[in-house]
């Protein structure tokens, strides 16, 4: 009898698991292929910067025994990026004027981390150029001007900023301890 419960049990785990096409996807195909955020489909996006803003007025800087100067930030960054989304994840390629007024290049990973109603909430993981590791105590670098970037950011859907198939996401982001961003995605 025990015998005829085991083959019963196989067959029916077969026929169950047979019957569901995610048995067959590899756990990383699961998760990415699984969007988080309501109505938003796999495809290309532009992001432009609207603001950046510091959490201090200037930095400083000390080049031997001179003494300290101190400069304005950059609150202008003239960001324009280009990404791909693929379920919960969107991969980008950025360029931006960063605080220090340097070109900087971006590579950067971003995942959807949860949604709670309109809000979308969200890690970016990138490696950018254009940042001397002598003044930007935030970053992690992996050489004289590679850094490792962290970004947090939320963004919100609004429903009257979808024009002809073409949503429009604000999205604010924080830069480690230094700054903060509000940036436009036009996702296509």
């Amino acid at each position: 009898m025990s015998r005829l419960i085991k083959i019963i049990i196989s067959l029916s785990l077969s026929i169950f698991w047979s019957q569901k096409t995610w048995a067959y996807q590899s756990p990383l195909e699961r998760y990415i292929a699984t969007p988080t955020i309501q109505g938003v489909n796999n495809g290309w996006s532009l992001e432009v910067g609207l603001l950046t803003g510091h959490f201090r007025d200037q930095y400083r800087i000390s080049k031997g025994n001179q003494q300290w100067q101190y400069f304005d930030y950059n609150e202008d960054n003239k960001v324009i990026g280009l990404g791909y989304r693929i379920g919960t994840l969107t991969f980008a390629a950025t360029t931006f004027e960063n605080s220090y007024f340097k070109r900087s290049y971006m590579t950067s990973v971003e995942h959807d981390l949860i949604e709670v109603g309109r809000f979308n909430f969200d890690v970016n993981l990138g490696l950018v150029s254009g940042y001397d590791k002598d003044i930007y105590k935030s970053g992690i670098f992996l050489s004289e001007e590679l850094m490792l970037s962290v970004l947090l950011g939320v963004s919100y859907r609004f429903d009257w900023l979808n024009f002809g198939g073409t949503q429009l996401v604000p999205k604010f982001r924080l830069m480690g301890t230094e700054a903060y961003l509000l940036n436009l995605e036009f996702e296509f």
